[in-house]
């Protein structure tokens, strides 16, 4: 690991040694306590301490049917992360709010298995889920609906089907009003998505 420094110079954490790490698309997050929290694409979770030369510290491995490196993730309340997609519908909250071994807890499953699939963290804390297929970057059960996730009660709600396949390079974003923002998807593969839609979640239209 490097850390950029505020000065733009890169300062170099020699005694972090991630070598055991799968290298495809780690997943970080900034613990409560000012650590680095992560897992890589198998779910072996570490912590990185990044000040000094750095030290990194491993705690765990979650179960195969939650990870893979077409999953998702997003922390959606301070130490509190939902990982989800990939290599089933399931999802799980990895809550590491404590600071010592994360507390892994099966949430409820989505409609379908979503590879590929992005996550938003909306306004309300509801997480929503947009893009992805059963197989990786292929028109196959291809799933165009936003489904949201409400951490209060662990369920998903499936909403509108946007009108493009959203798969590998897609994005979502959520906007300064509330909207979010899904684009890109599917190169190099079955399709170039040089396009983008809108998604208008429910809470612009309840009565406030």
């Amino acid at each position: 690991p490097e850390v950029r420094q505020s000065n733009g110079t890169f300062r170099l954490l020699s005694g972090a040694d991630t070598s055991t790490l799968d290298f495809m698309y780690p997943r970080n997050f900034i613990a409560p306590d000012g650590r680095v929290f992560g897992y890589d694409s198998n779910g072996k979770m570490y912590y990185v301490n990044p000040t000094g030369t750095g030290t990194i510290a491993s705690v765990g491995q979650f179960a195969s049917s939650y990870r893979a490196s077409d999953a998702s993730a997003a922390m959606f309340r301070p130490g509190r992360i939902l990982q989800f997609g990939g290599n089933s519908n399931g999802a799980l909250v990895i809550d590491i709010s404590a600071g010592g071994t994360p507390v892994l807890t099966p949430t409820g499953s989505m409609s379908s298995q979503r590879r590929l699939v992005n996550a938003t963290v909306l306004p309300n804390g509801k997480v929503l889920a947009t893009g992805g297929s059963a197989v990786n970057n292929q028109l196959i059960d291809v799933n165009n609906s936003a489904e949201i996730w409400d951490p209060t009660t662990g369920t998903w709600t499936r909403g509108p089907d946007g009108q493009r396949a959203r798969l590998y390079h897609s994005m979502s974003l959520l906007l300064p009003d509330g909207r979010v923002l899904v684009g890109g998807g599917g190169a190099p593969g079955p399709l170039a998505n040089l396009n983008m839609e809108v998604y208008f979640p429910p809470y612009l239209y309840d009565a406030s």
